[in-house]
């Protein structure tokens, strides 16, 4: 029973490392496809899920997708 509960809680920390390690290289600007690498994840799905986004990282998108506007709009003038 105890060996059960320990092999249970290297599950978890295992699984709370590569949530760390995934989110830690979007955060760094890695690419979807070079952290599926890394983790050996094929599905970008699943690299999202570990990812957990951060307020801070939906506002640099909404950022990014703003500016983008705002180019666009420019152009058009």
């Amino acid at each position: 029973m105890l060996e059960k509960r320990l092999q249970k809680i290297e599950s978890e920390k295992e699984k709370d490392a590569r949530h760390t390690a995934v989110r830690e290289r979007l955060k760094a600007g890695f690419y979807l496809s070079t952290v599926g690498t890394i983790t050996g994840h094929s599905d970008a799905n699943l690299i999202l899920h570990y990812s957990h986004a951060t307020r801070e990282s939906r506002r640099n998108v909404v950022n990014v997708l703003e500016n983008f506007v705002v180019g666009q709009q420019k152009k058009a003038s």
